[in-house]
This record gives C-alpha cells, structure tokens and sequence, in this order.
C-alpha cells in the first residue's frame, strides 16, 4: 500500500492530517482538493481546513466544546436509526408505514388494495418491516393485523407530513 492510500476519509472527516499526507506533500486546499478528485477521498477539505483555522482561533470554551462534541459524536451508535432508515428507503415500505401510522393497523387484504400491489409482494415487505422491529403483527380470527410499534418510524412520518405541509404554505 502506497503512503497515498493511508489517508483515510475518517482522518479527514475528523480534522485530523496524518502524517502520510504531509509526507506526500498534501499540503493546502488545492492539493486535498486534488487528492479528493483524484483518489476518491473526502472532496469538501476546503470547507474542512477553514472550519480547522476558525476552530484554533475560538476561544478555549468553544474548543472544549467541540472537542466534547467530538468525544459524545465518537460514543454514539446509530446501528439502530440507519436499519429503520434503510428499511423505510424503500418507497412501499414508506407507504406501508405512512398507511399503518394513519389507519392505526390494517390487515394486508386492505394494503393490497390501497397500494394496488399482489398480495405476495405487500406480505415481502411486511416481513421486511417486521423483522426490523418496526411494526408488530397481531391475531383477530382469521386475519393478521398489522401496526407501527416503532416511534421513530412514527416520528419519520410525522416528519414527512410537516414538510409536505410546509411545501403547501410554500406554494401558496
């Protein structure tokens, strides 16, 4: 592996240069810029280095704030949020949701006539939903009732609403 490879898009995302870059003489913005275009790195590093120059002309309350910040972001673990939002990246798993959310539960003999789908592809994707932990299936006599049980999928569709409300205003 070549000293242009050790640079990771971490390092860079995170501010820190390592020392392959200065080694290479990926020094300034033009020639991150040109790391970036040509080796498929972090391309923003213009925005990064002078987010850097302002972050060492801040006062020492300010740098002990972003560096807790960076400390609590290093800490996190969205595992969680990005597998309901990679379950909800599909758009009839959307409407699935959005639908359930509304109607409080529904059956998939009424999601495949609202949805215009086979029933074999609505059962896929309830599946999908189920095994993610995002909606839960309930027995009443002969049918399954499906409901969201998740509320950050609830909170994801409630979010969809205020911003389609706020492109009406928009437009208004």
């Amino acid at each position: 592996m070549g000293e242009v490879e050790k640079l990771s898009t971490r390092s860079l995302m995170c501010g820190e240069v390592p020392a392959t870059a200065l080694r290479c003489g990926f020094r300034g913005d033009m020639r991150f810029r040109t790391w970036g275009k040509e080796y498929g790195g972090f391309s923003s590093t213009p925005e990064k280095v002078n987010a850097m120059q302002s972050l060492a002309s801040a006062s020492d309350d300010d740098r002990r704030d972003f560096e807790e910040f960076l400390r609590e972001m290093k800490s996190k673990d969205f595992s969680r949020e990005a597998e309901i939002f990679k379950a909800l990246g599909h758009p009839i798993r959307l409407k699935i949701v959005y639908g359930l959310v509304k109607a409080g539960g529904c059956n998939v003999k009424n999601m495949q006539e609202c949805l215009g789908l086979h029933q074999a592809t609505v059962s896929q994707h309830l599946i999908h939903l189920k095994n993610r932990g995002i909606i839960q299936s309930t027995r009443q006599g002969l049918e399954m009732i499906y409901e969201v049980t998740d509320n950050w999928a609830k909170c994801v569709v409630d979010n969809i609403e205020k911003r389609a409300a706020e492109l009406a205003d928009e437009d208004k």
